[in-house]
């Protein structure tokens, strides 16, 4: 959602990347022909030509076939969030310096009016063709001649003043800038236009948004004027995505040179027969090609049963549209996905009929939520066609979870499950920098499954208690009707059937307040409608939320420590001695006091390696604190499905600012010149001790020779 953000840097550095290192003009379709073909419209039989319509937006002159495209409606609003890079000394002076060739600042929305830009207007980004990588940027103008003023001072600041071709046609103004680049300024646009593969796109996209009719464009298009309909007044931009068009060019793409091999095992089977070769490498090369086409085959099944799942899944999506409204606090979005009531997609989530468990009963802080509801039939006919697709079959895939666990999945588990459910991933306690191997002992879990048949899910778990294929794992509880799931390196889980609901807990007062409708220590929380995780809808079909500390866990782990014996790899290596004699060569006084040295100088890297891994953790912590939570509903329309995100952060927080420093922040505070000393002492004494092993080892050999005499 906060793609759009980019929009008017994109178009700047695409600008500039073309006119630093413009070619000749492109030869795709001359601009003089432009003009003949535009005077051609001016009389004779060309006269009954309808007259395009105004330009009333840029998708106006988009193609109907673009994929994907981002749009800032208010760019001043957006480009708040990157003010805080001037604090960065090394980008001060690259926006200093383009500032100058430019003529005024991108950053500061007052100097765009200099540039011919207005900041008022919308800007955005996007593909027009995947084959050919041709992309598009553009913004509004205020004064189309200013912008090509500062197009023209660019070009000369880079030395391409002459390379560039420009010419009129009807109300658009074309500068071929080179063979993949072009500026389209028209009625109140200016569009970059960048194919990265010009042979290969199938069209010319720079002429086609010169000249399109908006009755062709995009911006008439039934899916994205739907797109258009669907934004709120506070919304500043949004994304707009034709899943149809971005899927048939994705699997065209995918089925490009697929049968290289082929064609590669049949030219060299070709040659060696023009050459005369050897009956036998005939023989071999023919196997090959044999070889290729079969693994070509097999690829083609696989390619196409993937291909039909895609489609199956995605192919009735219409249009998909995100939009966002940024505001200083966090970003609150809303999307929707438009489909019709018979997609798989739109039949899988069943709309929710009461308060989930966890939204009450939770002692501890979640980290991570999943909950809702889903048609547990249509969930079937879904992984039926995922292993179909994988060349299985959800039988076969059913026996084997049965020889596993011995449950028949498909007739004894899935009877007795409603279809709801959830589960929350909790902080127990404080994250301890100082046990990075064990963070993991800090979390919790807690979750719930609806039952249709309460009893037979009770008969299922007290059989799944004798099975060996759990080897103890799951037990009777001590107390109560329960049971105990023990996972190996964790905790226990409690496990409670309470009314038409299976609960599972690593907090057994979870199980108790759920039972006894009490609120947890998170209910009031939860309970707030500016919670991320609660959202402005009561029962929504699905909830996702997260804080986003959970990103700093990747940063938990233990360092790998050096043990000083597994630096003794040379012990037993000598000329005159098996490796086994070697062995038995007791280490001396001398190889045992500077082996001490190596344990000291080894605890020392490790120290150093363990105070590094705890500073990138608290650094990790105290950027992802920064960046809030997370959180997610879904429901069910008539025409598809709807979507409320909420991203919540500190006042003033700007997570361009945070993202950069947490780029940056893998240098801090680390001294690589202690690091390369310490180490360098440490292969110092492997050294000594290497020499000192070879004089013990030496005496041994030559002591065995004079007994051996």
């Amino acid at each position: 959602m906060t793609r759009p953000a980019y929009a008017s840097s994109l178009f700047a550095l695409a600008l500039a990347g073309s006119l630093v290192g413009c070619h000749t003009p492109s030869s795709k379709l001359p601009l003089d022909e432009l003009t003949k073909q535009e005077q051609d419209k001016q009389g004779g039989e060309q006269a009954e030509v309808l007259e395009p319509l105004p330009v009333e937006r840029p998708a106006d002159m988009l193609p109907r076939t673009v994929p994907v495209m981002a749009e800032a409606v208010r760019p001043a609003e957006i480009l708040r969030w990157f003010q805080p890079l001037k604090t960065i000394p090394e980008f001060e002076a690259a926006r200093a310096e383009a500032a100058t060739m430019l003529g005024g600042d991108l950053l500061d929305p007052q100097q765009w009016a200099q540039l011919g830009i207005d900041v008022n207007g919308p800007a955005g980004f996007g593909i027009l063709d995947l084959r050919s990588q041709a992309m598009f940027a553009y913004v509004s103008t205020s004064d189309a001649r200013r912008l090509e003023d500062t197009v023209r001072r660019l070009a000369q600041a880079t030395g391409s003043q002459d390379r560039i071709a420009a010419t009129d046609i009807g109300k658009a103004r074309l500068l071929r800038l080179d063979d993949e680049a072009s500026l389209i300024l028209r009625e109140g646009v200016a569009m970059m236009v960048f194919v990265d593969r010009p042979d290969e796109a199938p069209h010319d996209f720079a002429a086609m948004v010169a000249t399109i009719d908006p009755r062709e464009a995009l911006g008439r298009d039934d899916g994205f004027s739907w797109a258009r309909s669907r934004m709120r007044e506070v919304d500043d931009g949004l994304v707009f995505v034709a899943p149809r068009v971005l899927i048939d060019a994705i699997q065209a793409e995918g089925n490009y040179d697929s049968d290289y091999g082929v064609r590669y095992a049949q030219e060299q089977l070709d040659e060696a027969r023009r050459r005369g070769a050897p009956q036998q490498e005939i023989q071999e090369m023919e196997a090959r090609l044999t070889e290729e086409q079969r693994w070509a085959a097999e690829r083609q099944r696989e390619r196409q049963s993937e291909q039909q799942l895609v489609r199956e899944i995605f192919g009735p999506i219409d249009a998909v549209v995100l939009s966002a409204d940024l505001r200083d606090d966090g970003v609150d979005g809303q999307g929707q996905v438009r489909m019709p009531g018979t997609a798989l997609l739109r039949r899988l989530f069943v709309a929710g009929d009461s308060e989930s468990p966890l939204m009450q009963g939770l002692d501890e802080a979640p980290l991570f939520v999943l909950d809702g509801r889903i048609d547990l039939s249509v969930f079937v006919t879904l992984v039926d066609m995922m292993a179909k697709a994988d060349g299985e079959s959800i039988e076969e895939v059913n026996q084997k979870i049965q020889s596993e666990t011995g449950v028949d999945v498909l007739r004894d588990l899935i009877p007795t499950l409603r279809g709801d459910g959830g589960m929350a991933v909790t902080l127990s306690k404080p994250l301890d920098k100082a046990k990075l191997g064990k963070i993991e002992d800090n979390l919790g879990a807690s979750g719930h499954v609806g039952l249709s048949k309460p009893d037979a899910m009770r008969s299922l778990l007290d059989g799944l208690v004798q099975r060996k294929q759990l080897a103890g794992a799951l037990t009777k509880a001590k107390r109560g009707d329960g049971w105990v799931l023990k996972i190996p390196e964790w905790r226990e889980m409690q496990l409670a059937i309470v009314g038409d609901r299976l609960l599972v807990s690593s907090d057994p007062g979870f199980i108790a307040r759920v039972r006894d409708a009490k609120p947890g220590a998170q209910a009031q929380a939860l309970a707030a409608a500016e919670h991320p995780l609660r959202g402005p809808m009561p029962t929504p079909a699905a909830r996702l939320y997260q804080r986003w500390v959970w990103l700093a866990l990747l940063q938990s782990n233990e360092p790998w420590e050096q043990r000083p014996e597994d630096m003794l790899y040379f012990m037993n290596e000598h000329s005159d001695l098996t490796p086994d004699e070697a062995a038995k060569v007791p280490r001396s006084k001398e190889f045992k006091k500077k082996f001490k040295e190596l344990e000291k100088a080894t605890a020392a890297v490790n120290a150093f390696n363990r105070k590094r891994s705890q500073r990138q953790f608290e650094r990790a912590l105290k950027m992802t604190e920064q960046f809030g939570d997370f959180g997610m509903q879904l429901e069910v329309l008539g025409d598809g499905l709807g979507v409320h995100g909420s991203w919540r952060y500190a006042k003033g927080f700007s997570p361009i600012e945070v993202g950069i420093n947490g780029f940056l922040m893998g240098s801090m505070d680390d001294d690589w010149t202690e690091y390369e000393r310490l180490n360098q002492e440490s292969y110092r004494i492997q050294d000594e001790l290497r020499m000192i092993r070879m004089t013990d080892l030496d005496a041994a050999a030559a002591k065995q020779k004079g007994t051996s005499k």
